[in-house]
């Protein structure tokens, strides 16, 4: 398997270049983290209520690759895909106004800054906060509050310049050379234009019909490095502490992600490594601070603190759940294979059983190799086979890192 992988690597180094496209503390006053019930309600709502204005098929809902944002009223969005590197803001106007007005120019405008400088807000949990709002006695005036069209006025709507922009070192001017804080404005003019707007017709469930109004512009070729080799100090610092590699956890975050730190799975799994609160995040919690606490979705999604457990959440499962494994190698693909499918199916690898210590004497008889063909060929979960594969051949970009 190590000459296999050591192959793999200078047509991987080709393919990273071609292709790659502030620290909450570790206390214990955190919020607690929704339930898996209640996630998968709050997210029926916020589709519903998208759906209203935008129509049943033209929701964007966020993913682990796919970084959404709505505004409040839901009539503007914006959605960066970390796997492809490209970018759309979206404006929804009605059906009569013009799409190429000055005023719409202007608005689009100032989205795009908003974007790359303004801070990230989780749309699902926005809409359900401003729905609770709705439903406060005092607060009749926002009730039964319908959708006319999105306020075009910009004097309020400029949003303060978070500290770290997310997006600032993954755009490119024209001329290919990075956008400098003071030259966020110049970008919006090159990607926002008569030119590059592009409008279609749209009809929300409620039965009205509207316009939608965008543009488009791409990330950097090499945006993924960049977002990778911003989070590797945390993966590395936090891998030493457990004696791991830390480009196995890099292949863990680049598979899960994309290294989309406003990663969010329908599961739901938040942050870089796509924790689920109740369980892998609530394990690893215990594992650092001694106290079983589900961490909040906002918790997870800083970068340091998903980092930290989802370490902690690997080497759980390395070192107590395959801990009858002997060989290293084994061990370690095993526990790949575990952060997706769960420890119980990786023994259906290698037996009829759900358990890995029944699968352990099994694993010991054979070869790593023969491990990691046992995992990618025979797990009963396909996307945990494809998974496992992803994970290990990635980690080989990594692997100079260290």
């Amino acid at each position: 398997m190590k000459t296999y992988m050591a192959k793999l690597a200078g047509v991987l180094s080709v393919f990273f270049l071609l292709n790659l496209t502030s620290t909450l503390s570790l206390g214990t006053s955190i919020p607690e983290g929704i339930s898996r019930q209640q996630s998968s309600k709050h997210q029926e709502f916020f589709s519903h209520r998208v759906a209203e204005i935008w129509g049943e098929q033209n929701v964007w809902n966020p993913s682990p690759t796919v970084w959404v944002q709505y505004e409040t009223d839901l009539g503007e969005r914006s959605a960066v895909d970390f796997e492809h590197g490209t970018v759309i803001v979206q404006l929804l106007i009605d059906s009569h106004q013009d799409p190429l007005s000055e005023e719409v120019i202007a608005h689009l405008h100032q989205g795009v800054r908003n974007l790359i400088l303004g801070d990230a807000e989780d749309p699902v949990e926005m809409v359900i906060l401003e729905e609770q709002k709705k439903k406060k006695p005092k607060d009749s005036a926002m009730e039964n509050k319908s959708y006319v069209s999105h306020d075009l006025t910009l004097g309020y709507e400029r949003k303060a310049s978070t500290e770290n922009p997310l997006l600032l070192d993954q755009i490119r001017r024209t001329n290919g050379k990075e956008v400098a804080l003071d030259e966020v404005e110049n970008f919006t003019n090159e990607v926002v234009n008569i030119r590059t707007i592009s409008h279609k017709k749209v009809k929300g469930s409620d039965g009205i019909n509207r316009q939608a109004v965008s543009v488009k512009f791409d990330l950097a070729p090499n945006h993924l490095e960049i977002r990778a080799r911003q989070f590797y100090p945390i993966v590395k610092a936090s891998a030493l502490k457990y004696n791991l590699d830390p480009s196995i956890i890099m292949g863990i975050i680049h598979t899960e992600s994309m290294f989309n730190p406003r990663a969010r799975s329908q599961t739901p799994a938040f942050g870089l490594m796509q924790l689920v609160p109740g369980t892998g995040a609530r394990e690893a919690y215990a594992k650092i601070h001694g106290i079983s606490k589900s961490p909040s979705a906002k918790y997870l999604y800083d970068p340091q603190s998903n980092i930290q457990l989802g370490v902690a959440y690997f080497d759980i499962l390395l070192n107590r759940y395959m801990n009858q494994i002997d060989h290293p190698e084994s061990r370690t693909y095993c526990a790949v294979a575990a952060y997706n499918a769960g420890a119980a199916n990786v023994g259906r690898a290698f037996t009829p059983y759900k358990s890995i210590k029944k699968a352990s004497p099994v694993i010991n008889n054979l070869q790593p190799s023969e491990v990691y063909d046992r995992l990618v060929e025979d797990l009963n979960i396909k996307e945990a086979r494809l998974y496992t594969r992803k994970v290990l051949t990635r980690s080989v970009l990594y692997s100079s890192w260290n």
